[in-house]
């Protein structure tokens, strides 16, 4: 009894203590939160200072005392944490410019907030952006126009409404803070927001991975699928963009649904329901991840289970319930609830026309070139495909459909983005192929662990043998000192106009033995065309000018000759690549010399006789006698001059391509 007594005091001081460790955590954050939004005044300011590293140390070591004083013993977890400490750091020195999609997805927040409504000119007005053309015309109720989605500001409020107060608390202390909803204390707020609900992704495909593997395994997954792809730049260094808001929308998704499949009640249904509708509010593209539940209940009504009718009921009402706010923005804005198609446009998604080896291996944001983890996102479910487990079947049916959307998009490179940011909702599936390639791996070490010593030794006889080519080339110098970032640049292009890149195979290779050309050259000729989207009726290729990123071997590098640049051809064949989205009709016009004396020159399009004519010295233009048939996809102009004696050069200046029917 008088150990009870005794004890109860104790009990006390230790709650009390853990109290004032969470309270002093509390604080300490918010304290961090204040130095993040803006460097000129923060909670805690007379006590640490201006930077970040003293109060990231302080909250680290709170919130390891309350792990150790919890007893918690999940170190993969733990680890996940230190590593947010560093990427703070990183997202604090890092300088950000809010760019394209962002001011839209940033003026709903401000909007509503500050002027309580959905008209935007003031706003585009403070953001400088209301003299873009695309926001000229009002909509038919009076509104300017907002193409994107309004799900990103029902994620950002808390923030929001916290910079605004911390931006109030800044005004009273006689700090200059501006209020209107455009600077720092609302940016970086929202910024912030981001960063956490990235984070919270993260922990939510961990905790997800670790039903389907081993704790080790879903670790590797989760740490490969963050910081290997193109979630943590979407985290850091474009937090106002909604894909870090997507990723962790459809993470959370799946993660209820699969927790609650099968065994869903009504309340579990609503949620579902409710966190569905808030998932395509973010990113509308991410409602193909409501195939889910829906598999799920034509699976149970195939077993007649009744109740799953009611469940469904249910589920819809959770659903149009999380949609809301998009639907009322759209009636507010455009008048309508519903859009068939994106307001961006007819045109903007065509499932006729995709693009499957652009989207996956161009050079222009290409997902696996730029992104090269998601080779063993995609071919890690394969494995676990055969072990016939329902869930992986399911969600990669939900893949197939955003990787089939994504490359119908017309801008299918999706813009100024880092690798293809429209895969957002698709990296919580990949996490699964991730973490599956990883195990298979590292079993596959562990039983052979010679083998992958001598992979890693392999890298030095191959970094010596392109030092030789290079070297033999003239391409460093022979005799003297030697920079070594050259040296690296000079092996990696030997080597990929060699084999190619890499992560670009098969696409690259197939590319090569079609158009008898360097694997190298797909990185530049494919993901680019002539007279997309906007369909200007003129292409004007300067070939002097140009980077040579179309140029196929014929021609020499820019040289300025008689007041102008050109190329020189020496050489009996010289080829333009010329890629197109669709079929096109085109006048060609070339504009060249030659030097000293007339010679004939016979040009070919895609293999097939064009023209032949003379070109005589002085620079004049050449026009193919008859339209060229050019097809969607690579096209090749050749053009082959009968030199009739040394010394003979062509001088090209320009080819000029005219749509017959714009």
């Amino acid at each position: 009894m008088v150990s009870v007594i005794e004890e109860a005091p104790a009990t006390w001081r230790r709650r009390i203590g853990a109290a004032l460790i969470v309270t002093a955590l509390a604080v300490a954050s918010l304290d961090l939160f204040t130095v993040l939004i803006n460097d000129e005044w923060s909670l805690l300011g007379a006590l640490f200072g201006e930077g970040i590293g003293v109060r990231l140390l302080l909250i680290t070591g709170l919130g390891l005392l309350i792990y150790w004083r919890r007893g918690v013993r999940d170190t993969h977890t733990l680890f996940l944490f230190i590593l947010l400490v560093p990427t703070i750091y990183q997202f604090h020195g890092t300088e950000r410019h809010m760019v394209a999609d962002g001011f839209y997805y940033f003026s709903y927040v401000q909007s509503f907030w500050k002027d309580y409504d959905l008209h935007f000119e003031n706003d585009y007005q403070k953001l400088g952006i209301l003299n873009r053309p695309s926001l000229d015309q009002l909509t038919e109720t009076g509104h300017r126009r907002n193409i994107f989605s309004v799900g990103p500001a029902i994620f950002w409020t808390p923030f929001f409404l916290l910079g605004e107060l911390c931006g109030r608390l800044a005004l009273w202390s006689g700090v200059d803070a501006q209020l209107e909803g455009s600077g720092p204390f609302h940016w970086n707020a929202v910024a912030v927001g981001s960063l956490l609900y990235g984070f919270l992704a993260v922990l939510l495909i961990q905790s997800l991975l670790r039903r389907y593997f081993s704790t080790s395994v879903a670790f590797a997954g989760t740490l490969l699928t963050w910081l290997a792809t193109q979630l943590h730049w979407y985290m850091v260094y474009q937090p106002w963009m909604a894909h870090a808001l997507g990723t962790f929308t459809v993470a959370l998704f799946i993660w209820f649904w699969d927790r609650s499949r099968l065994r869903r009640g009504f309340k579990d249904a609503l949620v579902l329901g409710l966190i569905g509708g808030l998932m395509a509010s973010v990113r509308w593209q991410n409602g193909l991840i409501l195939f889910l539940p829906f598999l799920d209940w034509l699976y149970c009504l195939w077993r007649r289970e009744g109740k799953v009718l009611v469940a469904g009921v249910v589920f819809l009402g959770g659903f149009f319930l999380g949609l809301s706010p998009q639907l009322i923005a759209w009636k507010i804005i455009y008048g309508h609830l519903f859009y068939l198609h994106p307001p961006h446009g007819t045109a903007y998604v065509v499932y006729s026309r995709p693009f499957p080896l652009e989207l996956l291996f161009s050079s222009r944001h290409g997902l696996l070139t730029w992104t090269p983890i998601l080779w063993l996102g995609f071919l890690g479910l394969v494995p676990l495909l055969k072990k016939r487990l329902t869930a992986i079947w399911m969600m990669t049916f939900c893949l197939v459909l955003i990787t089939y959307l994504n490359m119908s998009v017309s801008d299918w490179w999706a813009g100024n983005s880092f690798s293809n940011r429209r895969f957002d909702g698709a990296l919580p599936i990949l996490a699964f192929g991730i973490a599956s390639s990883y195990g298979i791996l590292s079993r596959f070490v562990s039983r052979r662990p010679a083998i992958a010593a001598y992979g890693l030794l392999a890298f030095f006889p191959v970094w010596t043998l392109l030092f030789m080519e290079q070297y033999h080339r003239h391409r460093i110098p022979i005799d003297d000192v030697v920079s070594f970032s050259d040296v690296v640049g000079n092996s990696a292009e030997i080597l990929f106009d060699t084999i190619g890149y890499p992560f670009a195979w098969p696409a690259n290779l197939r590319f090569a033995r079609a158009h008898d050309a360097s694997p190298a050259k797909f990185d530049t000729v494919v993901g680019r065309y002539f007279f997309h989207l906007h369909r200007i009726p003129r292409e004007l290729f300067e070939i002097g000018e140009d980077d040579g990123a179309l140029i196929d071997d014929g021609f020499s590098r820019p040289q300025h000759r008689a007041g102008r640049w050109v190329r020189v051809q020496r050489r009996r064949k010289a080829r333009l690549f010329i890629p197109l989205a669709r079929d096109e009709t085109v006048r060609v016009t070339l504009h060249l010399s030659v030097r000293p004396r007339p010679v004939v020159l016979a040009v070919k399009v895609n293999g097939q006789d064009a023209g032949r004519f003379l070109v005589s010295p002085g620079f004049n233009n050449y026009v193919l006698p008859a339209p060229a048939q050019l097809h969607a996809g690579t096209n090749v102009l050749t053009f082959e001059p009968e030199f009739e004696e040394h010394g003979q050069i062509l001088l090209w200046d320009r080819v000029a391509f005219d749509l017959i029917d714009p």
